[in-house]
């Protein structure tokens, strides 16, 4: 019984970065990515896609060093996601301002570190 549960929900990555890159064609289909809100929408989305791909590749990996660029993979865009959601929601209430660039450089900072 619970074997079939698990291989369920270690494809379940897939669905969702299915999802979320199928959003992403939407907005560029629908030329949703000329002001700030879409532009950071469209990454956000993009990257929440590339997270769900290195969770499905570190729940397939057959040695540790595979492991390893596939946590790097899902990290990076797990933390590009969250920053790009971020200034989507700052820009949709307000406008864009130069300070919320701030939080683009600290993400960066986190990746490299």
């Amino acid at each position: 019984m619970v074997s079939w549960l698990f291989e369920v929900l270690i494809e379940a990555p897939l669905a969702s970065a299915a999802a979320w890159f199928i959003l992403a064609a939407l907005q560029i289909y629908r030329d949703r990515w000329h002001t700030w809100t879409e532009a950071f929408f469209l990454f956000c989305c993009f990257f929440a896609g590339l997270y769900a791909i290195g969770d499905w590749l570190l729940f397939h990996s057959v040695s540790e060093p595979y492991a390893r660029l596939s946590a790097l993979v899902s990290l990076t865009g797990l933390t590009l996601a969250v920053n790009f959601f971020l200034l989507f929601t700052l820009v949709y209430v307000d406008r864009m301002r130069r300070a919320y660039w701030g939080l683009m450089v600290l993400s960066i900072v986190m990746l490299l570190l």
